[in-house]
C-alpha cells in the first residue's frame, strides 16, 4: 500500500497531484474534522465524505481509483 498523501483538518480543497490522480482504494481519517472527496477536478462531480475518525479499506467499486480532489474541511454537502 502506498500513501498517496497527508493533510491536517480544516484544509480547503487541493487538487492530488499527478501521479495521485485516480489511484485511491482506500482512506483513513485520523484527524477531528470530517474530510471529502470527489471525483473530478476542483470540487466537481461525485463528492465522497470521510468522516472523522473513520477508514475505509477499500472503497466501493464505483468509487475506486477516482480521487481527483480533497478537502478536510467539511463532509459533503
Amino acid at each position: 500500500m502506498n500513501l498517496l498523501g497527508y493533510r491536517s483538518g480544516g484544509l480547503g480543497y487541493v487538487n492530488v497531484s499527478a501521479a495521485a490522480d485516480n489511484k485511491m482504494t482506500s482512506y483513513e481519517n485520523k484527524t477531528a474534522s470530517h474530510a471529502r472527496w470527489y471525483h473530478g477536478p476542483n470540487e466537481s462531480e461525485k463528492c465522497v465524505s470521510m468522516h472523522s475518525g473513520t477508514e475505509d479499506n477499500e472503497v466501493s467499486w464505483n468509487d475506486n481509483d477516482k480521487l481527483t480532489s480533497w478537502a478536510t474541511n467539511g463532509a459533503c454537502r
